[in-house]
């Protein structure tokens, strides 16, 4: 018998839910240094975010909050904030932002 140890990448969904009982500024800031952490590259970035609807607006506000006092008022100039790794997942990323409302930042370049 030979046994080769080996890391395995599931990269899957990383659900965040946020219930009525969350300290929602912690639950922010978390999320976003999740979100954020080498520009949402790796396998532990939250996908979605389910939260209690009670605390929608607050949760919205204290993520902006925290993303400019990671990065400062303009993200694009933070040498704090990691970029995307080539130019296939750019555009991927950047054709998202068409889907939904954006919250905060929606610049691309």
């Amino acid at each position: 018998t030979h046994l080769t140890p080996v890391t395995l990448e599931l990269g899957g969904k990383c659900p965040v839910i946020v219930d009525e009982n969350t300290n929602i500024d912690t639950a922010a800031k978390r999320i976003i240094w999740g979100k954020c952490v080498n520009a949402g590259q790796t396998c532990i970035a939250p996908d979605y975010v389910f939260c209690h609807k009670k605390h929608k607006e607050a949760l919205i506000e204290r993520m902006k909050f925290h993303i400019t006092t990671m990065y400062g008022e303009d993200v694009e100039t933070s040498e704090s904030y990691a970029r995307i790794i080539n130019k296939r997942h750019f555009e991927r990323l950047s054709a998202l932002l068409s889907n939904g409302t954006v919250a905060i930042g929606g610049n691309t370049n």
